[in-house]
């Protein structure tokens, strides 16, 4: 096969419902945060907080888009493993498909990863034990519920 990848016919019509909500969402309060727009105005420190059964998790999602360009550190090599990830995954997928047919091919539990940035984890079993990174990535099947704020200690 190619450096490209071809477009997967199999999840042509499918979309994660989950991801794209979050996602959505984790848009505007950039937007709001960044001062964008005039009609709505967050603190400048405001995040995206996600809710887990397990944790709660404030940080900034990354873009869909890698931005090798204008990256530097840490963020680049991310980029770069977000970006070689998913070419392999599509590159395995359309294997698949051309082996089996794309008719035949099935997915079960189809959720993303959503890339974050610059996040702060408080488990809900010891608050005080908050951690935090410069990236993680969580399958959007684990997010039980989405708010926005600043990250406050406990």
């Amino acid at each position: 096969m190619d450096d490209e990848v071809k477009d997967l016919k199999s999840l042509e019509n499918k979309i994660d419902y989950k991801d794209l909500t979050i996602n959505s969402y984790g848009s505007i309060i950039k937007s709001f945060a960044s001062g964008e727009t005039e009609l709505i105005q967050l603190g400048k420190n405001t995040k995206l907080v996600i809710l887990t059964s397990s944790c709660r998790m404030c940080g900034e999602l990354m873009d869909d888009e890698p931005s090798f360009d204008n990256t530097s550190g840490l963020y680049k090599v991310i980029e770069y493993i977000r970006y070689f990830a998913n070419r392999h995954r599509d590159k395995e997928i359309a294997e698949l498909e051309q082996s089996i047919g794309v008719e035949k091919v099935e997915y079960h539990n189809i959720s993303n990863l959503l890339h974050l940035k610059d996040v702060t984890v408080i488990p809900f079993s010891n608050p005080q034990a908050i951690t935090s990174y410069e990236y993680f990535a969580v399958f959007s099947d684990q997010v039980v519920g989405l708010s926005l704020g600043e990250v406050q200690n406990g």
